[in-house]
């Protein structure tokens, strides 16, 4: 179960605030000089590893704004706030957002960024030599290792990857983590003044994995050490386009995350006889993909108040309700909406309640003529443009909207 990871910032033990403060500093930062006095832009807004598509021009306030956010929260040790991106229509608030999931996809892919979830596994009876999963010492000496995580795929029946994407040492009792934590910094696979999270040293496994672990533990009689063959450590990547870590919420109308019962689903029907009857349930739905990393909501305000209510107790207190159960989330919620709706928003009855729980961050057109340049020099190119234009034509286009 101890992870071999390299000594350094340990980004597979942070909260997501703590991990994505972590995807701006990697990046750098650069001193501007401006006539209202310097300022710092952050490099993940150049899109290095897009080669500069879809960099962000200009907006530095709004960069230092959102880092100053998560650097709270990272000290608080928990995101407690919805970060609200405000606006008039073009003024970069969804590219700042596609900057940022950006340079967590890339980050994730680094040694440094390194994440870690788990899975279930269920070898086959041919390896096991009695029931799914629940051998007699005999047939275990011929298991290649005390663990099932190492198996091929025609030795396994069953294998089910955590969907919320939890850290692995919620499999380890609360009471023990803590002592877990001080033996690997004195090991030196963490930094020695690295401050672990709450959401580390309290989290707890999400209700399907709640189940199974509790079975299993039952059905071991409590020998913790053989419920933990039955995981694999497996590493995960950010990814925006299959719903890893990063998620957007349009704005429709149903809700942001579901729970279906899967008891019966032919999918696990080779789960051990102790798990058939034990009630699981996936869960779905942005909230859920989302968790560890970040979550957008586009255009929040274009829904109705009562399809985002929920966010009232999820922004502070990081808990969605469901119907059969609380689940417990790890995410940084970025909404991003226009001003006009922002103004109608505030004659709302709940608009208080929910004025409590956001930060509200400004991102203005551009005023500068600088930063206005950068944009046409990368749309008007011959590439781009099939008639012929003068040399300095798009020098000419005013500052504005397009």
């Amino acid at each position: 179960m101890v992870l071999d990871v390299p000594r350094g910032p340990c980004p597979e033990h942070a909260r997501s605030a703590q991990y994505i403060r972590d995807v701006f500093d990697h990046f750098g930062t650069s001193t501007l000089t401006r006539p209202e006095g310097d300022v710092r832009r952050f490099a993940l807004f150049d899109a290095p590893w897009a080669d500069g598509e879809g960099r962000v021009a200009g907006q530095e306030n709004v960069q230092n704004e959102i880092y100053r956010l998560l650097n709270n929260f990272a000290r608080d040790g928990r995101v407690s706030r919805l970060i609200v991106l405000h606006g008039p229509n073009g003024s970069a608030k969804s590219s700042i957002l596609r900057c940022i999931q950006g340079a967590m996809e890339h980050y994730s892919r680094s040694a440094e960024g390194a994440m870690y979830s788990y899975a279930w596994i269920f070898p086959s009876e041919k390896i096991v030599k009695g029931k799914l999963g629940f051998a007699n010492e005999g047939a275990n000496a011929s298991l290649p290792s005390d663990s099932y995580a190492h198996l091929g795929a025609d030795q396994i029946d069953a294998r089910l990857p955590c969907e919320l994407k939890d850290h692995p040492l919620f499999l380890i009792p609360r009471s023990e983590r803590k002592a877990l934590v001080e033996q690997l910094k004195e090991s030196g696979k963490i930094r020695s003044d690295f401050v672990i999270s709450r959401y580390i040293l309290e989290g707890d496994l999400g209700p399907r994995d709640r189940a199974i672990y509790d079975a299993l533990l039952v059905a071991y009689e409590g020998d913790q050490a053989q419920v933990l063959r039955h995981i694999q450590v497996e590493r995960f990547y950010f990814s925006h386009r299959y719903g890893g870590g990063l998620a957007t919420v349009e704005p429709q109308m149903h809700v942001d995350a579901e729970a279906r019962q899967i008891t019966a689903d032919r999918s696990i029907a080779n789960l051990p006889r102790p798990l058939q009857t034990v009630p699981l349930f996936e869960l779905g739905g942005p909230l859920i993909s989302a968790n560890r990393g970040l979550l957008e909501f586009s255009d929040l305000l274009k829904r109705p108040p009562e399809a985002y209510k929920y966010l009232l107790a999820t922004s502070e207190e990081g808990t969605a309700t469901l119907p059969q159960f609380k689940i417990s989330l790890d995410e940084v919620l970025i909404a991003s909406t226009n001003e006009k709706y922002l103004e109608a928003f505030k004659e709302h009855p709940d608009w208080m309640s929910f004025k409590a729980r956001m930060e509200l961050v400004r991102v203005p057109y551009l005023r500068r003529y600088s930063d206005e340049v950068q944009i046409y020099e990368r749309q008007i190119t011959p590439a781009k443009v099939s008639k012929d234009l003068a040399p300095t034509s798009w020098r000419s286009r005013p500052c504005g909207p397009s």
